[in-house]
């Protein structure tokens, strides 16, 4: 039996990585090239069998564009149809919009601001996790991190920035569907859409880049419940039919 691979040779071995599901563009790549379907598809879509990393970043974007989901009780209630939000929806929106201020960072079409924040999510599992950690670190010195190999949490978008102040902040999510993809946060850190509206009642959790916007917010137990119900219900639409 071959022996495990040591965490540095994790660290140092992209093809290992757990982030990129033990796997690395390359690698993709002959994968799909060594499936004759695969070939076909490509030369259908592109005019040729070559299978490349950008035609399979293409494929992929072009394919998320028609994840497309609209016609949900929000988006009937903001049409001017008052019965699409139940009393219990609407309170939940006013909260969202209010005391909660979910809008300060949730809003547009796709309920996101699309800027990047700190939170001070929990990452015990992250950093707990040897594995993962080499990878991360394999990760960022592949981007070209400075300060890769002293890491000792997820550095979010200060790996794309090199700037210690985005140290632990992520893009913020939109929320359309938003109960059929839990666990919740950037990390799966919370379980439920519960956990995330007291994670928030309670201002977030503890780190030194935490945004100045997350503070406690003193909801009641119903208020939780009204803004979860929103969040589970309101939010919910179809996804458009794609030929």
């Amino acid at each position: 039996m071959a022996a495990r691979p040591s965490l540095d040779e994790q660290a140092t071995d992209p093809i290992r990585s757990v982030l990129h599901m033990s796997s690395d563009l390359d690698h993709v790549v002959d994968r799909l090239a060594a499936v004759p379907s695969y070939l076909e598809d490509f030369a259908r879509a592109y005019g040729d069998e070559a299978i490349t990393p950008e035609r399979i970043a293409n494929a992929i974007a072009s394919f998320e564009r028609t994840l497309v989901f609209d016609g949900s009780p929000l988006d009937l209630y903001m049409d001017g149809d008052e019965s699409a939000l139940s009393e219990r929806h609407k309170r939940g929106l006013a909260l969202f919009m209010g005391k909660a201020n979910c809008i300060a960072c949730h809003h547009g079409p796709n309920l996101t601001d699309h800027r990047f924040h700190n939170l001070g999510v929990p990452d015990d599992h992250v950093t707990g996790d040897p594995a993962v950690m080499a990878s991360i670190r394999s990760d960022a010195r592949g981007t070209g991190y400075q300060d890769w190999a002293t890491l000792d949490e997820d550095p979010g978008r200060a790996q794309v920035t090199q700037d210690p102040a985005d140290l632990g902040a992520f893009r913020t999510m939109g929320l359309r569907n938003i109960k059929e993809s839990p666990p919740y946060m950037h990390n799966g850190a919370l379980r439920t859409l519960e956990d995330v509206v007291r994670f928030y009642d309670r201002g977030g959790g503890d780190h030194p880049n935490k945004s100045e916007q997350i503070v406690p917010l003193g909801l009641t137990d119903d208020e939780v419940a009204d803004l979860v119900a929103f969040l589970e219900q309101a939010l919910q639409g179809a996804q458009r039919e794609i030929d």
